[in-house]
């Protein structure tokens, strides 16, 4: 009888990710040809597919009223925020992140279902597979659902405390006196109400988007990082069957069971990666424009203190986001490559089959060269020297910024100086004749 988790340790992740049309089909689902199941899911992607509907227009409205300096088309699209013009920017950039997460969900589901192979993971949790099927133990099962809970209860709560803080912020914007939307001779307006509703609705589609999407990518990165540990543990084994004779093992069968399941690992890794490449590149290219915007509007606009505890908060906020996914494939990729050692020296100690040795060469060679794990569509490996790199061309970047922002500055003044002193030579000029 196969090993399925208890219903303690059942985690449903579907009751966080339906209600805001995150992905659009079910764990059952997948997998599944029941002519019920396709209709089911196909209602979950017509809701999602409105979501996304729903993000493109908070984005080309966020633009509309950014370029187009009208009251009246303010007030038909809700424009509101006056006092707070930096909130433009932010919204386009946040609702650009959230289109395109909501776009490869709901493009995957539609063209390449393949890319969502990394399913079956959750399948597990939730125990619609048993961790036979995914070549994997009881007892990792177990590490990985405890972790997954934990993981889980802190989005929950860093999406409440976001959903409050950012409902407060649209509420003491709409509700306000002399909001553009407001009539003078009404108390309660429920223009202002309709787009306070709207702008919740989507900073709530918006948060979830985000902070699941690290979730769950953290969640696969651990799954990983715990199955690659049980084949160094098998290396490991190896090596002290050669040097203590009390440990009755055959490395020969133990290194051939390690070959098997480090390809397989790598194999499943590259399928997630169809996937999650365009995620990780979507996330590195939202995140750091975010912190530098948040940064820019900090040091070189007048703000009020509301205005720089809100960009403050972005600025960590997409610090945290960008390093947390970074950090969660660089602890993956040093639990592959850090062996390295250790497999040679495992390679050593039997003499293996005249069909093993290149096999075992190739191994060891892979685990010394190029990056293992997820990576930014191919651009760059999701490791502790590349995020060195982004570290430094992140701060490279902002100090860019910055110099360009004074540059720019000395010039407009220079250029004023000049012609101030022209327009008093030319007055000289009249007074002398």
């Amino acid at each position: 009888m196969t090993e399925t988790l208890s219903r303690d340790e059942i985690i449903n992740l579907e009751t966080y990710m339906v209600p805001c049309g995150f992905l659009p089909i079910y764990f059952e689902d997948y997998g599944q040809t029941s002519r019920t199941k396709v209709q089911v899911s196909a209602l979950l992607k017509f809701y999602s597919w409105c979501v996304t509907c729903f993000s493109f227009v908070i984005i080309v409205r966020s633009i509309f009223v950014t370029y187009y300096d009208d009251p009246y088309v303010h007030w038909i699209l809700g424009y509101s925020y006056l006092t707070h013009p930096y909130l433009n920017w932010l919204i386009i950039f946040e609702a650009t992140y959230t289109f395109i997460i909501y776009r490869i969900n709901w493009s995957s589901t539609r063209n390449n279902v393949m890319a969502l192979d990394w399913i079956e993971v959750f399948q597990l949790l939730q125990g619609f597979k048993p961790p036979a099927e995914l070549g994997t133990n009881i007892k990792i099962a177990e590490v990985l659902s405890r972790y997954a809970r934990r993981k889980m209860a802190n989005c929950l709560y860093i999406i409440g405390i976001r959903m409050t803080l950012a409902s407060a912020v649209f509420v003491s914007i709409y509700t306000d006196e002399d909001s553009i939307l407001r009539a003078s001779d009404e108390h309660y307006d429920y223009y202002s109400m309709t787009w306070l509703i709207v702008m919740t609705v989507w900073a709530f589609i918006n948060t979830v988007s985000m902070y699941l999407t690290v979730t769950v990518f953290d969640i696969l990165a651990f799954y990983f990082r715990i199955r690659f540990h049980k084949v160094n543990q098998d290396i490991e084994t190896i090596i002290f069957s050669k040097e203590s004779k009390s440990i009755n093992i055959k490395p020969i069968e133990l290194m051939r069971q390690v070959l098997i399941e480090h390809d397989f690992l790598c194999w499943k890794l590259e399928k997630y990666n169809r996937y999650w490449c365009l995620i990780v590149l979507a996330s590195f290219a939202l995140h750091p424009l975010v912190f530098t915007y948040c940064m820019y509007e900090i040091y070189f606009m007048p703000l009020s203190w509301l205005a720089l505890i809100i960009l403050w908060g972005l600025t960590f906020e997409s610090a945290y986001l960008f390093f947390r996914m970074f950090v969660a494939g660089v602890g993956l990729n040093d639990e592959v490559h850090h062996v390295y050692l250790r497999a040679v020296r495992a390679s050593l100690a039997a003499k293996y089959p005249i069909d093993m040795r290149l096999q075992v060469r190739l191994f060891v060679q892979r685990i010394s060269g190029p990056p293992i794990g997820f990576h930014c569509y191919n651009l760059f490996g999701l490791s502790r020297h590349n995020l060195y790199h982004a570290c430094v061309h992140l701060g490279q970047n902002f100090f860019l910024v910055i110099d360009f922002v004074v540059s720019q500055k000395q010039a407009r003044i220079l250029i004023a100086e000049a012609r101030a002193a022209k327009a008093v030579a030319m007055a000289n000029a009249m007074i002398a004749n």
